[in-house]
Order: C-alpha cells, then sequence, then structure tokens
C-alpha cells in the first residue's frame, strides 16, 4: 500500500494563450481596414504579460502568430492617413463631415456596454442616444442630436476603453481619463493616441523579456494563419495539393520568429488547431519540436484504441513517422472553453476557484492524469470580463502557484523534460471545432472564394515567374479569417472580411500586370 498524495507526480497545468490578428493592411496602399490589432495591443496584450510579472512563478505559452506580430511593429510609424479609425479618431470633432460623424456612429461603439458601464456611465449614455439601430439612414437622421462635445467624447471614449487594467491602474493620463468620465478636450484626446502607441510599443519587448527570463515559452503559427489541412490533404479528400504553400507557411514562420526573438521556436499552435498526417513532416522538417490540436482529433486519431478514452487528453503524445516525428498535446475542452464562456458571467474569484477545484479533481481522480492543457483565444475573451480578466488572472495565479500538487509549466518544457504516451500512428485530421473544418468549407459562399483563389493560383503560375509580392498576396488570400466570416450573421464584419479577402485576390492580378476578373470585383456574400 501507499499514499497517493505522497507517491502521485505533480499535475502539470500547460496554458497556451493563442494571440492572432489576421493581416488587415492592404500591402499596395499601405492602408488597414480594421484597427483591432491597435486596440488589442493596450488591452489583451499587454495585460496578459504584466500580470505574469506579480507572478513569478507561474509559467505560460504564449502563441503569438507572424501576422500579428507583425502588425504590432506597425504600429509605432503608423500614420493616420493609413488607418480610417486613427485619423478619425484624431481629427478635431468640430471639423467632423457628415460622412465622417456616420462613421464614427456607426464603428465606434465596438466595446458591450453591459460590461464598460461600470468605468463609463458616459459610453453607455452615448450608446443609448445612438441607439441598437445602426441602419444607415437612420444613423444619418439623428447626426444632428449630437453636438461637437458628444463626438469628442465617442473618439475619446471609443480608445480609452480599450485600454486595459495595466494602463487603468499604472498609467497616470489613462488613470485621469476614466476619471473624468467625459467633456474631454483635444489635447486630452491627442495624449491618449500618443500613450496608446507607446504602450503598444512596449509590447513584444515584454514578451521578449519574459521569454528570455524563462517564464513563458513563445509559439507561433504558419505565417499567414492557413488551415494546413485544406492546403495539403489526402489525395483531395481533405484539401488541395498545395504542398508547397503549406511548407512556405510554415518555413517563413519560423524565420521570422528568429528575427524577432534571437532563436528558433520549439513549437507551434497549428492555425485553429488544425492537423492532419500530411502537414505533421512539414512541422518536423522546419525543427519544430510540438504542436497542439483538440482533444477530439486525439480521440478520434485513438478511436480503435481499448479501454476507457476520456483519461488520453492527460498525456503528451509524438505524431509521425520515426523520422520526421513531432510530440503533441490536447487541450483539455471543457476547461478551455470554461475561461472562453462561461466565467465571464461569475466574479473572478468564484472563477479561479471553480478552475483550480477543477484541477484537484483531475489529478486525483487517476493516477495516470499528469498533464493538462488548457489553450485558448489569449485575447477576445477579456473584453467579456467586466474588469477585463484582471481578477480572475490574478487568484488564479496565486491559487495556482500557492498549490503544492500542481505545476504550471510550458509546453516546450513539458514535451522536452517527459515521456509521451505513446504515437500516434495515424492522425485524424481535424480542427478545434467539431472535429472538422466545415467553418471554413462547404457553404456556397465558402466555396466560391476557395474557387476565387484556386483560379487566382492556377493563373500566378501561368504567369511564369511571378513577382515575390505577387506569391506573398497568394499566401495572404490562403489565410483562415478570410473564409471563417462567411455565411456567419452574428458580424456585419463579415463584409469587410469579404472586402478585405477579395481585395488580397484583386492585387495578385495587379502585381503580374494582369487585368482583375470582373467578378472579383463583386461580394461574395449573398444579399
Amino acid at each position: 500500500m501507499y499514499n497517493d498524495d505522497i507517491m502521485k507526480e505533480k499535475l502539470s497545468v500547460a496554458f497556451l494563450w493563442h494571440m492572432h490578428q489576421p493581416l488587415y493592411k492592404d500591402l499596395l496602399t499601405g492602408e488597414y481596414h480594421l484597427p483591432w490589432v491597435r486596440l488589442h495591443a493596450t488591452h489583451s496584450y499587454l495585460d496578459m504579460a504584466r500580470i505574469l510579472e506579480d507572478f513569478p512563478l507561474i509559467k505560460c505559452t504564449f502563441n503569438l502568430t507572424p501576422t500579428l506580430i507583425s502588425q504590432i511593429m506597425d504600429i509605432s510609424d503608423m500614420r493616420p492617413e493609413n488607418d480610417k479609425y486613427l485619423r478619425l479618431s484624431m481629427k478635431d470633432a468640430a471639423t467632423l463631415t457628415a460622412d465622417e460623424k456616420y462613421f464614427i456612429l456607426r464603428n465606434f461603439f465596438s466595446r458591450d456596454p453591459g460590461v464598460v458601464a461600470p468605468i463609463s456611465k458616459r459610453y453607455g449614455q452615448l450608446l443609448l442616444k445612438r441607439g441598437n439601430n445602426a441602419d444607415t439612414s437612420r444613423l444619418r437622421g439623428i447626426l444632428n442630436e449630437f453636438n461637437e462635445s458628444d463626438f469628442r467624447d465617442i473618439q475619446v471614449l471609443f480608445n480609452l476603453l480599450w485600454c486595459g487594467f495595466t494602463l487603468r491602474n499604472e498609467d497616470p493620463l489613462i488613470r485621469v481619463l476614466f476619471e473624468k468620465g467625459e467633456g474631454f478636450t483635444e489635447n486630452e484626446k491627442k495624449a491618449l493616441i500618443r500613450r496608446q502607441k507607446e504602450a503598444a510599443l512596449d509590447v513584444l519587448p515584454l514578451y521578449k523579456k519574459l521569454q528570455d527570463e524563462g517564464q513563458i515559452e513563445i509559439s507561433t503559427t504558419p505565417f499567414y494563419h492557413p488551415i494546413l489541412p485544406l492546403l495539403y490533404g489526402r489525395d483531395n479528400e481533405t484539401g488541395f495539393q498545395w504542398k508547397e504553400d503549406a511548407r512556405w507557411h510554415i518555413k517563413k514562420a519560423v524565420e521570422f520568429y528568429k528575427e524577432i526573438f534571437g532563436r528558433a521556436p520549439a513549437g507551434m499552435w497549428p492555425a485553429e488547431g488544425s492537423v492532419n498526417n500530411e502537414v505533421v513532416p512539414l512541422f518536423a522538417e522546419n525543427g519544430i519540436k510540438w504542436i497542439a490540436s483538440d482533444e477530439n482529433v486525439l480521440l478520434d486519431s485513438l478511436k480503435n484504441t481499448s479501454g476507457e478514452k476520456s483519461g488520453l487528453k492527460f498525456n503528451a503524445y509524438t505524431a509521425g513517422k520515426i523520422i520526421g516525428q513531432v510530440a503533441m498535446v490536447f487541450r483539455d475542452r471543457g476547461l478551455s472553453d470554461a475561461i472562453s464562456f462561461q466565467f465571464r458571467d461569475m466574479t473572478g474569484e468564484e472563477a479561479a476557484r471553480d478552475l483550480h477545484g477543477r484541477l484537484g479533481q483531475i489529478r486525483k481522480s487517476d493516477a495516470k492524469n499528469n498533464f493538462v492543457a488548457i489553450i485558448l483565444d489569449g485575447e477576445n475573451p477579456w473584453i467579456y470580463y467586466k474588469d477585463g480578466g484582471r481578477a480572475f488572472l490574478s487568484e488564479l495565479y496565486r491559487l495556482l502557484g500557492d498549490d503544492n500538487e500542481i505545476e504550471t509549466v510550458t509546453i516546450g518544457d513539458y514535451v522536452a523534460e517527459h515521456k509521451t504516451g505513446g504515437n500516434i500512428k495515424d492522425l485524424a485530421p481535424g480542427s478545434w471545432i467539431d472535429r472538422e473544418f466545415s467553418k471554413w468549407r462547404g457553404s456556397p459562399e465558402k466555396d466560391k472564394a476557395w474557387k476565387y483563389l484556386e483560379k487566382a493560383r492556377e493563373d500566378i503560375f501561368a504567369f511564369g515567374d511571378p513577382p515575390i509580392e505577387a506569391m506573398e498576396e497568394l499566401y495572404i488570400a490562403e489565410s483562415s479569417d478570410w473564409f471563417w466570416w462567411y455565411d456567419d450573421p452574428e458580424t456585419e464584419y463579415n463584409v469587410v472580411f469579404d472586402d478585405i479577402f477579395r481585395m488580397h485576390i484583386a492585387n495578385i492580378y495587379k502585381l503580374i500586370g494582369a487585368k482583375v476578373p470582373g467578378y472579383v470585383g463583386r461580394s461574395i456574400r449573398k444579399g
């Protein structure tokens, strides 16, 4: 007989916070079509790294995609003329045109009023005045109901409310602006935008510092965030036979990472956790030691294995043949989704105790449960937490740091130091969404977009020796993000994403000196 609590190893918990934004930039004009990198930089990107400095015992993995990194770097010299949201934020409210006022009313209310109301009563009042109906004719009809001070406050609050808990608590200017709440001046607005840029420039050096100190690992993603199995699938069963495109995205991401961080990445989170047998050797040949996916991909891969399946995810594995193997870990769906969707409606302390308790139960339930991977979006959940996630993360990290039976680990350290649970001989094709790829293909609109891409690819290679810039536009158009938003009725941003996707297709033809096909100029979306 032996005491399980004495003999059992600690439960190793690996958080992977995935941070990604698609390329909103038109490479031909330099124009940015959406402002989310700039705004998230002063919120989740800064907060998630800064809070770890208060908990030096906690280790995490952050997945920073190349397109996100490159756009954060762009902020340092971003000019207002290249970002309409920035330009209209900075413009003197007294000189706004009717069209500019309409754009502001339509697009500058991106924060959930229920979340930000406790810290900005004025924002809620302005939204109430505007109304939830953003119909074009209605908004144009009420422009004169908003005075100059109203528009200036909207300009300021749109940017101020994207300042997360780090800036709200530590930055004197941001603190003063939140305390003032309304009636902002043009000089205060200019100071806010300057501070926003300065804070964004702190983001990447902070992550590099934490990685150099060994507290975090930074992984990355194939360069433009493509669904690799759709580029390179099994005899066209899963996708196209564009192996060289898939290889380019991985190789380019590794090279870019080395430029930024001065070392090679150990791991990658394939876009949307999408994997299949064919892409594993491509990771291995580029020096990648580990990749990750969803627990359902693991279950499908081991469906013929006898015995209980529920505990299989509490381990690391290898995938691929002996030459070309990589380690794989699989996200615990329940725990990951709880942070993304469930805990936002609880107090931070309650949510942290809930997650900590679940981890304790996992450790005690089976002697073989030695590892848990919690993998989720690292930027979007916190805009739905009333305090940006500060109370939850602080209490969770405190509980984990004080627990002698649980340790936090980076994925790279764990797979380097522990034996795996075996080799996955036949890795099931799948992603973190319902095991499959229907989020990116299969509907009339998504499939039409793929046809546009396939035709552009045929045309670019028929050109002969295409310019590097044209190939770059092709790889950008292979991003998962454009296909994700088609058929999505919950947001009007799918209109913008359709425009950006077709813009990149059009740029391919412009760069090879060919006429842009007429259909590229027409919306793919229905209605």
